[in-house]
C-alpha cells in the first residue's frame, strides 16, 4: 500500500528509527521556540488581563470625579403622611412647614332628577320588580317592617309588595309610589321601624328607605335611574334630546371637544371618553343622587366648564344652567414661621417653599419639622469601589511578578521584571501617597482615614468615623480633594492609568511587542518545520535508495549463485 515502509527488508537496518532519532535531535529548536511562544501567549494574557483592571480601576474614579456624589442629600418629616425629596442643591439644615389647609380638587355637580321616574303616572300595579330601572336592582327574599317578615319575590310588582307590607303589619303600615317625586312612602299611626340583622332581601335600600324615628318615612331622593348602558337615545333621560338629523352631537368641557351619537353611544360611553380627552377632568354619574360629577384632575381652586356646542347633550344632563361649581382650595402654609404661602398643589416644590433643592408632598393640615443632611452612602460607596479595585489592580501586580524559591530553585512569575508594569505600578502607588494641596484639612487619603496596610500594598479604611465625619461635614473640602480637574487626585490618577493603557501607553506597546513576537516565532516554526519536513524526506529517500541498491545487489548475488553452482556436491 502507499504510503507504508517496510524498513530493513534488505539491508536489516532499522533506519526508520535512526531517522525518527536524528529528526528528533533536528527538531530540538522547534520545541525551544514553542516553549517561548507559550510563555509569551501566557504573558499577552497577562498585560491584557492587567489592563482591564486598570481600566476598571479609571471608571471607578471617574465615579469619583463628579461633584455632586459628594453632595447629595437626605430629607425627612417627623409626619409619616409626608413624604420629603431633596437634591444636591438642598442645604443641609432643619425647616418647619406649618399646614393650615390642604389643596382639593374643584368639582361641577349637575343638577338632580336627570333621569325619569319609574312610572310618571305612579301606577305601582305596572311597576315589575325585575322590570325597576333602580340603582341597583331588588333581590328576592324577605325584608322587616314593624318586626314583621314582608316576602318579596322578583316577579311581584311593586303594588303586590305594598299590599304584603299592610298584611304582615295588620294594616298599621300603609305603603304608595308617587310618580310625580318618584318616592315611595311608608305610613302608619306609629314610628315605622324598618329593617332587621336577618334580612334577606334589598329592597329598603334599594328603595332607599331609612328609618327617621316617625310614621312617614320616604324614599331620600327620586328612585329612577339612567341606564348606563343603553344608547343616549333611549338610556331614560328625564330631558329631551335636541339633536342634528342623525342624532350626532359634540360638547366642550374645559375646551376638548367631545363627540358622540345618540343612537350608539352610551352615558358610560360618554363618560369614559370625558375622562380620556384633553380636559382633564373624571366623569361620574352618581346614581344615589342621579346627577353627573365632573372632577379636576388636579387641585387647586380652579373653574370646571362645560357647554354644548352641537345639541342639547349638557344641558339635558345638568351641567349647564342649574348645575354648582363646588370650588377646590388651594393649599395654605407657612415656612420657618414667615408669611402664609399659597399652591394649588399638595406638593410643594422649591417654588412655593422657597427652599432650593427641597420638596415637600404634605397629606395633613399640621406643623412638621423638616430634616434634610448631607447623604454621605452614595459618595462612600464610590470611595470603598476605588479602593477595591485599586486592591485589585496591585494584587494581581504582586502575583504575575513575585519571584519564589524553593531550595535551591528560583521561580519568576510571568511579568517579573517587565519594566511597564513596574512603571504602572510604581506610579499609581507614588500617587495615592502623594500630597494634595486640598481644602479644610483634606490633603491627602489619610486626612479620610483611608491608608495602606502595614504590609504590602493594599489600601484601607482605616478609621470608618473619620471617613464618614469628612464626608458629612466636609463634603464641599472632600469633594474638591477628588474632583479638582487636573490636580484632583481621580484626575492625576486617571490621568496615569490613561497615559499607561492609551493608544501609545506603555501597557498598550508591551501587549503589542508580544503579539508581534508571537507572530514572529509562528514564522520561525513554519520555517525550521518546513525545513525538518524537508531533511527528512530526504533522508527517507536515500534509506529507501540504499535498501533498494541492496536488494539488486543480493538479487544479483542469488543469480551468479546460481549459475555458477558451487563443485562441493560433485565431489561428494
Amino acid at each position: 500500500m502507499p504510503g507504508i515502509q517496510l524498513t530493513g527488508l534488505a539491508s536489516g537496518l532499522d533506519w526508520k528509527s535512526l531517522v525518527n532519532q536524528i529528526m528528533v535531535l533536528n527538531a530540538a529548536p522547534v520545541a525551544l521556540l514553542q516553549t517561548e511562544q507559550t510563555k509569551v501567549g501566557q504573558q499577552t494574557t497577562a498585560l491584557t488581563s492587567l489592563k482591564t483592571k486598570l481600566e476598571a480601576l479609571r471608571e471607578s474614579l471617574a465615579g469619583l470625579k463628579t461633584p455632586t456624589v459628594f453632595a447629595q442629600r437626605t430629607a425627612s418629616a417627623s409626619n409619616l403622611q409626608w413624604s420629603v425629596a431633596a437634591t444636591p442643591t438642598a442645604t443641609a439644615m432643619s425647616h418647619s412647614v406649618a399646614v393650615t389647609k390642604l389643596a382639593t380638587t374643584a368639582r361641577l355637580q349637575g343638577s338632580g332628577s336627570l333621569s325619569n321616574a319609574l312610572r310618571s303616572d305612579g301606577d305601582a300595579s305596572l311597576l315589575l320588580i325585575s322590570a325597576m330601572n333602580l340603582a341597583q336592582p331588588i333581590t328576592a327574599g324577605e325584608f322587616s317592617v314593624n318586626g314583621a317578615k314582608v316576602a318579596v319575590a322578583v316577579t311581584d310588582t311593586l303594588a303586590d309588595v305594598f299590599q304584603k307590607i299592610s298584611t304582615a303589619t295588620g294594616g298599621a303600615v300603609t305603603a304608595s309610589y308617587n310618580g310625580a317625586t318618584d318616592r315611595v312612602s311608608l305610613a302608619s299611626g306609629g314610628p315605622v321601624v324598618l329593617g332587621a340583622a336577618n334580612d334577606s332581601s334589598n329592597f329598603l335600600q334599594a328603595l332607599k328607605l331609612n328609618n327617621n324615628g316617625t310614621g312617614a318615612v320616604s324614599s331620600t331622593t327620586r328612585l329612577g335611574t339612567v341606564k348606563l348602558d343603553a344608547p343616549l337615545a333611549s338610556a331614560g333621560l328625564s330631558g329631551t334630546l335636541a339633536l342634528d338629523g342623525s342624532n350626532a352631537g359634540k360638547l366642550l368641557v374645559n375646551g376638548a371637544e367631545i363627540t358622540f351619537d345618540a343612537d350608539t353611544d352610551s352615558l358610560r360611553t360618554l363618560i369614559a371618553r370625558i375622562n380620556d380627552s384633553s380636559a382633564g377632568v373624571t366623569a361620574t354619574y352618581d346614581s344615589a343622587t342621579d346627577r353627573m360629577v365632573l372632577t379636576n384632575k388636579v387641585t387647586g381652586d380652579l373653574g370646571v366648564s362645560v357647554q354644548d356646542s352641537v345639541g342639547n347633550l349638557a344641558s339635558v344632563l345638568g351641567l349647564t344652567g342649574a348645575s354648582t361649581l363646588v370650588r377646590g382650595q388651594n393649599a395654605e402654609f407657612t415656612v420657618d414661621g414667615g408669611a402664609t404661602r399659597m399652591s394649588a398643589s399638595n406638593t410643594l416644590d422649591e417654588a412655593a417653599l422657597g427652599i432650593s433643592g427641597l420638596s415637600v408632598t404634605v397629606g395633613s393640615a399640621t406643623t412638621e419639622q423638616i430634616t434634610v443632611k448631607s447623604d454621605t452612602a452614595a459618595a462612600r460607596t464610590k470611595i470603598e469601589d476605588f479602593i477595591a479595585k485599586y486592591n485589585e489592580v496591585l494584587s494581581y501586580v504582586d502575583q504575575q511578578t513575585k519571584l519564589t524559591t524553593t531550595g535551591t530553585k528560583v521561580t519568576t512569575a510571568l511579568l517579573y521584571g517587565n519594566n511597564a508594569v513596574r512603571d504602572t505600578t510604581a506610579g499609581l502607588r507614588n500617587e495615592v501617597y502623594k500630597v494634595l494641596g486640598g481644602a479644610g484639612g483634606i490633603q491627602r487619603l489619610e486626612s479620610l482615614g483611608i491608608d495602606f496596610e502595614r504590609t504590602g500594598n493594599q489600601l484601607k479604611i482605616k478609621d470608618s468615623a473619620k471617613l464618614d465625619g469628612a464626608l458629612l461635614s466636609k463634603s464641599a473640602d472632600v469633594a474638591s480633594f477628588f474632583t479638582t480637574a487636573s490636580t484632583g487626585f481621580a484626575a492625576r490618577l486617571e490621568a496615569l492609568i490613561t497615559r499607561q493603557t492609551g493608544t501609545d501607553g506603555a501597557l498598550t506597546n508591551a501587549v503589542a511587542a508580544k503579539t508581534q513576537r508571537t507572530g514572529k516565532i509562528s514564522t520561525q516554526i513554519t520555517d525550521m518545520q518546513r525545513r525538518l519536513d524537508q531533511q527528512r524526506a530526504s533522508l527517507e529517500a536515500r534509506f529507501v535508495q540504499m535498501e533498494q541498491m541492496q536488494s539488486l545487489l543480493k538479487n544479483q548475488l542469488q543469480a551468479l549463485t546460481n549459475a555458477f553452482p558451487s563443485n562441493s556436491s560433485k565431489d561428494r
